[in-house]
């Protein structure tokens, strides 16, 4: 999994921040 799956609402600079192994899995969303 990775950060590539961000729900629209969260911002941009959240998106840019979060790398790899910094990832908030509860803003991600599961294919």
């Amino acid at each position: 999994m990775n950060c590539n799956f961000y729900e629209s609402p969260i911002s941009d600079t959240t998106m840019r921040n979060c790398t790899f192994q910094n990832c908030d899995l509860s803003l991600v969303k599961t294919p």
